[in-house]
């Protein structure tokens, strides 16, 4: 276990961080979706503005969390 718990905006269901990173049927999701494994509500973290450097280093800004289809 990661020791990051995660709690669903849906149902309020509480777990691990490892429960809600895959389908009920134990399939992959894509990178940073997450799903709730009582009631199957599905998010995803998606970055909001941001900006790079004279360099080139992105920064991401701040971080929103978006609805996502839910997957078997």
């Amino acid at each position: 276990m990661s020791g990051i718990e995660i709690t669903c905006g849906a149902c309020g269901h509480r777990a691990g961080f490892a429960e809600f990173d895959g389908t009920p049927l134990g399939g992959p999701l894509p990178d940073d979706t997450f799903q709730c494994p009582a009631c199957g509500h599905a998010w995803r973290r998606a970055p909001a503005g941001g900006w790079r450097t004279i360099c080139g280093v992105r920064h991401p800004g701040r971080i929103e969390i978006r609805p996502a289809q839910p997957r078997l």
